[in-house]
């Protein structure tokens, strides 16, 4: 194919601007490949362009089917600046493999004044008719998908069968190398797992304790994390601590008895996303292996009898688990943000609003000594106070910050509008309804129980609809109305998203990508608070064109507590008395603290406080804790019952 039509760039006299894509999907494919497709790509330009080009190539390992790829991103972002005014690409599928992303891109691209040339597919959009070779090239694509899929399934259940397709083991196994799998040492020949026989006491000894002492998921995790030497969690495992689920899908694996599954569970597609939706499968294929038993299946049935009757001890799960669906990452502020500067360990709700490190939990074998609390609402206040006041100074992040406040509003406005009809539909069909029942109540001279009772349901679903319905009108009241008002007074608009909207949350997260919590303590009490250490980077706020992007980081360090009173006017009582002092004059309690409206007993303590900072050779109010201290108020470990330790000692 000829390319005859040559290139002019969109501004006279600069380099043309080319971006070219290319991508690998597995492991198994040379990375090389991508460097070859960029290669043969860029054959073309010598037939459409004479002078001098600028080439930015986007490359990486990863499915076609997904949507949201790094390069894939980053292509969309040079498109919308304007950036490129050729795409090139080997074929259609180095940008995406469904043939819905396929048509979508190549047209993206065409609405913003860009030349897309595929050589493998022929298709060049300054083409006439470029949309017939794009819709069968796109087609062509996607018909690889299903017969992929089907060599997949079709290799993987033969490999089951002959005892393979061993991917993540639990803790009592290991995976075969192919060598000993075909030695038949271990079991079977081929068989690419086996037991670990070390294990079996301590699998032996968790059934006795769900059969005999009727522990549950908790109590067993905790057992396993007090043993010593400790007890690992597996091979395969991202923590070297036992949690209650992990015990729970371990002891419910029949594979402890010989059985084992594949798939367990299915992963469906997902075509918007390219990602891939897991269930369970009811009824997988499975063979049994006597070799791979740690017990017998009547004691796992025994076993897992008494675990069905404890329960896992969640309180909610499924669809009516609050975050159902919601990926961890997606997480409001502080979450998936404060960081323990001891264990550097994200830091998780430990009661009503308050926040301790994953890793002081009395239950574990990694015990980290920052037992420290803090406030979710004094974490959003000083992150937003910090953002007001530092990017306040750059003009161009604070009409960023604003923008992304007022999109995000926008958005919820728009979510809320479309629930707030669908709430408005119910309240008129629960009024029907009512009325519908009252003239059936009327008229009738008999069942009038059931009607009174199904009168009475609806009504209270009623009353609980207009009251959700009342809340939306006066969150959305509370709110800005307008960009203009927004930016008057944002304070309490942010603090509000931040508590609330994910998206906002990421924002202020890629601005401040650090956020430790260490544990501070005063000189006049063994009270432990937590104090911020908190990285600034507005750089990332700007695009790499912008001049801003290479805004120098910087560190903030901030009190997450109110102090007390005393230790607040220690810099302001002490420069007052010391002033009176150089000039004669007398520096009485009662008068300084007149003069500075505060208690005479607050200066007495204020001035024993700069005493103590001076004793200790400190400059701050605080002495940084970097080891568990002797003496710390409110770090008491818990106390147990007598019957729990007994309990423990058995």
């Amino acid at each position: 194919m000829g390319y005859n039509k040559k290139m002019k760039p969109r501004e006279p006299g600069r380099p043309l601007h080319v971006m070219v894509v290319g991508r690998v999907s597995t492991p198994q494919q040379d990375i090389e490949n991508i460097e070859a497709g960029y290669i043969f790509a860029e054959k073309v330009l010598p037939e459409i362009w004479d002078g001098e080009s600028i080439i930015t190539r986007l490359g990486e390992r990863a499915s076609g089917m997904l949507v949201k790829r790094e390069t894939m991103l980053e292509a969309y972002e040079l498109i919308d600046e304007g950036w490129p005014d050729l795409v090139l690409m080997e074929d259609l599928s180095k940008a995406f493999r469904n043939p819905r992303w396929i048509l979508a891109f190549v047209q993206d691209c065409v609405d913003a004044d860009i030349r897309v040339i595929a050589p493998g597919d022929h298709l060049d959009t300054w083409e006439d008719n470029y949309e017939i070779v794009l819709s069968s090239a796109a087609l062509r694509h996607g018909m690889h998908i299903p017969d992929t899929r089907r060599r997949v399934r079709r290799t993987s259940s033969k490999t089951f069968s002959e005892g393979g397709m061993v991917m993540k083991v639990r803790y009592g196994y290991r995976k075969l190398t192919k060598e000993e799998a075909a030695t038949g040492t271990f079991g079977p020949a081929k068989l690419r797992i086996a037991k670990a026989v070390e294990a079996t006491p301590v699998i032996q000894q968790l059934r006795r304790l769900v059969v005999e002492q009727k522990k549950e998921g908790r109590a067993l995790a905790y057992w396993l994390n007090t043993q010593l030497p400790p007890i690992p969690t597996g091979p395969y495992s991202k923590s070297d601590e036992w949690t209650a689920q992990m015990v729970m899908g371990l002891l419910t694996d029949e594979i402890l008895y010989g059985k084992r599954q594949f798939p367990k569970v299915i992963h469906t597609p997902i075509n918007r996303s390219g990602e891939h939706r897991r269930s369970k499968n009811p009824d997988p294929p499975s063979n049994l292996y006597p070799c791979l038993a740690h017990m017998t299946k009547e004691e796992f049935d025994e076993m897992n009898a008494v675990l069905e009757q404890l329960g896992t001890g969640a309180t909610a799960a499924g669809r009516e688990h609050p975050r159902f669906q919601i990926p961890r990452t997606h997480a409001v502020l502080p979450f998936q943000f404060c960081v323990c500067s001891v264990c550097l360990r994200f830091m998780y709700l430990s009661g009503y609003g308050v926040m301790k490190c994953q890793n002081c939990r009395e239950m574990g074998n990694r015990h980290c000594w920052n037992h420290v609390q803090t406030s979710c609402d004094k974490v959003r206040e000083v992150v937003i106070d910090l953002l007001l006041e530092h990017v306040g100074r750059h003009p161009e992040g604070l009409k960023i910050l604003h923008d992304t406040a007022w999109s995000v509003l926008c958005e919820e406005r728009r979510i809320a509008k479309t629930s707030s009809t669908s709430v408005d539909r119910e309240i008129k069909s629960l009024k029907a309804q009512a009325e519908r029942l009252g003239k059936a109540i009327a008229l009738s001279d008999k069942d009038l129980p059931t009607l009174v009772k199904q009168l009475s349901d609806i009504e209270t679903q009623l009353t609980a609809a207009s009251k959700k319905a009342k809340r939306k009108k006066e969150s959305e009241r509370a709110t800005p109305q307008s960009r203009k008002e927004l930016e008057l007074d944002p304070r309490a608009t942010l603090l509000e998203l931040a508590a609330t909207n994910f998206a906002f949350a990421n924002f202020v997260r890629k601005i401040i990508p650090n956020f430790l919590v260490r544990p501070v303590q005063a000189l006049d009490t063994g009270l432990v608070r937590p104090q911020g250490v908190i990285t600034l980077d507005f750089g990332a706020m700007f695009k790499d064109s912008d001049p801003m992007k290479s805004t120098p980081s910087e560190q903030v360090i901030v009190d997450l507590f109110d102090p007390p009173k005393h230790i607040q006017a220690v810099k302001s009582v002490m420069a007052l008395k010391q002033k009176k002092e150089a000039s004669g004059q007398k520096a009485s309690l009662k008068i300084i603290g007149r003069e500075l409206g505060i208690n005479h007993m607050t200066v007495k303590r204020a001035i024993s406080y700069a005493r103590l900072m001076q004793e200790n050779g400190l400059d701050k109010p605080y002495r940084v804790l970097t080891e568990k201290p002797t003496i710390a108020s409110r770090w008491r470990p818990p106390q147990h019952s007598q019957d729990d330790n007994q309990e423990d000692a058995a």
